[in-house]
């Protein structure tokens, strides 16, 4: 016979793997299936009142989490995760997506994080008037 202690013990157990199970459900599959290949292409180009830079877009193969896209003038940006549905690139500030005219907004909070589907093509820019750093994503499962 299973006495009081036990059995709280036991229902106790049981809902704490029920929970962590919900749980689970939201978390993001960080990974690429087996024959998937993470690709960002990036453009990054510097410029300044005196004109800007003619830079190329590179492709940047197999980024994984904890690959630093770029770091230069106080910006960095790193990749938080990688999935075969978006890149998630952490910020260290100051990098806000452009609008569609192509300017910035100098007031807007910039994001801690950057979101990218597959598939989607984003503009950023460092929030500065005098000079600053323009960027091109895209992400591509290949």
């Amino acid at each position: 016979m299973i006495n009081n202690i036990s059995l709280r013990a036991m229902l106790c157990l049981v809902a704490v793997l029920i929970c962590a199970g919900l749980a689970g459900c939201g978390i993001e599959n960080n990974r690429l299936a087996g024959d998937e290949t993470a690709v960002l292409v990036a453009t990054i180009s510097e410029w300044n009142e005196f004109g800007g830079d003619d830079a190329e877009p590179q492709e940047l193969v197999r980024v994984k989490k904890g690959d630093v896209i770029f770091e230069k003038y106080s910006y960095k940006l790193v990749v938080k995760s990688v999935s075969s549905e978006k890149i998630v690139i952490s910020s260290a500030g100051g990098i806000v997506e452009k609008e569609k005219g192509g300017g910035i907004n100098l007031n807007s909070k910039a994001p801690k994080t950057i979101t990218i589907n597959k598939g989607e093509e984003k503009c950023f820019a460092t929030q500065s008037m005098d000079g600053g750093v323009n960027f091109v994503f895209r992400y591509e499962i290949r």
